[in-house]
């Protein structure tokens, strides 16, 4: 099962402090018989299947989203742990984060932010699955064009209805930012370019099956339904956002 790791989280983990919503990990899995570096973290069922769902549908649509893994923890991995529980897992990317970037060198890292081939597919991608929390604490960047995608934990949000824009979209709000008219129907046309292979994205059913034993299969069905319904309102959220946007791109987390 290449596009989702299973594992086991090994004791010497060490904490990551970047003020986390869910605590952070940063240590060693045991995948069969290779040893792989993970950031590892706990969150409830229902996150657990967000994250996957996420990882696994912006990977199948060619986003730089690190592998999600599912993770076997227990306390002589990390104490505190009861029992055996299981933990979201991302492959580690060395690269810093674009707020780091944006410290020491803002008009560098914004200028490559706007020249990114993803830039619209990210933004698109946000906007289908409401990812509001999109921020440069969560783009990873290591120089040129080498941007990642991490943390989707508050993505398909439980109260945001399929026709609904997301609360923000900071990724097609700077890309518009204070354009012309004709730029902006340039970039419709991209979007439109972006979404066209979201209908085909899906998650393997063996995958699914597993993400309902972990959570449950009404909540994992609905995760998928509002993927694939919100696909029908999804030019009219992106022209909207698109035509209304504003120049400021607030990257830095709050």
């Amino acid at each position: 099962m290449d596009d989702l790791l299973i594992g086991t989280l090994l004791p010497g983990a060490v904490p990551i402090h970047r003020q986390n919503v869910n605590p952070v990990w940063r240590g060693n899995v045991t995948l069969g018989q290779i040893r792989r570096q993970m950031y590892v973290k706990a969150v409830e069922p229902r996150t657990l299947a967000v994250e996957v769902i996420c990882a696994l549908v912006g990977r199948s649509i060619g986003l730089p989203i690190p592998r999600p893994a599912l993770v076997r923890v227990t306390d002589r991995a990390l104490p505190g742990v009861i029992g055996s529980m299981v933990f979201f897992g991302s492959e580690s990317v060395d690269n810093p984060d674009l707020k780091q970037w944006l410290s020491r060198d803002p008009d560098q890292a914004m200028d490559q932010l706007s020249q990114w081939s993803k830039l619209i597919d990210a933004g698109c991608f946000d906007e289908w699955s409401g990812n509001a929390d999109r921020h440069g604490g969560n783009i990873l960047y290591g120089g040129g064009s080498n941007f990642a995608l991490i943390d989707h934990s508050e993505a398909i949000p439980r109260n945001l209805q399929v026709a609904d824009p997301a609360p923000a979209n900071l990724l097609l709000t700077y890309a518009a930012g204070d354009q012309s008219p004709k730029t902006l129907d340039v970039l419709i046309k991209k979007a439109k370019t972006s979404c066209q292979p979201f209908a085909g994205a899906s998650v393997r059913d063996e995958i699914l099956a597993i993400l309902k034993g972990l959570s449950d299969a009404p909540t994992v069905d609905s995760l998928m339904a509002f993927l694939h319904q919100r696909i029908h309102a999804l030019m009219l959220l992106i022209s909207t956002r698109i035509g209304h946007a504003q120049s400021s791109l607030e990257l830095q987390k709050k």
